[in-house]
C-alpha cells in the first residue's frame, strides 16, 4: 500500500522534488494536505447528497457545490499542476465531479 506523503506549507510550490519526480516517473502522486481539510470535508458532505446516477449526472463547474468550486479554483491544487507540468502559465477548462456508489 502506498501512503500519501504531506505538501509543503508554500502556496506556491506545495509539492516537494520527490512528488515531482514521483508523477513524472510512476505517474501519479499521493499528497496530503494540498487542499485544506474543511474544505474537502464539506466537499464530501455535499457530494454525499448527490446520488450516483448516468454520466449526465456530474457537477461542472460552475456547480451549484460552494466546496467543489472553490477546490477547482484553489490556488494550491492549481499551483501543484503547474509545479508537475513544469509551466507558470495553466488554464482551467473544465472541471466536474461525479458520485459514486460505495
Amino acid at each position: 500500500m502506498i501512503s500519501p506523503t504531506d505538501a509543503l506549507p508554500d502556496d506556491d510550490v506545495p509539492l516537494t522534488p520527490q512528488q515531482v519526480s514521483s508523477w513524472r516517473d510512476q505517474g501519479f502522486v499521493l499528497v496530503q494536505g494540498l487542499v485544506p481539510e474543511e474544505l474537502v470535508s464539506a466537499a464530501q458532505e455535499e457530494m454525499a447528497a448527490t446520488p450516483p446516477g448516468p454520466l449526465t449526472r456530474g457537477l461542472m463547474l460552475p456547480s451549484s457545490s460552494d466546496a467543489l468550486n472553490k477546490i477547482s479554483t484553489h490556488r494550491r491544487p492549481r499551483s501543484a499542476v503547474r509545479q508537475l507540468l513544469g509551466t507558470g502559465s495553466l488554464t482551467l477548462l473544465q472541471s466536474e465531479a461525479w458520485s459514486k456508489s460505495p
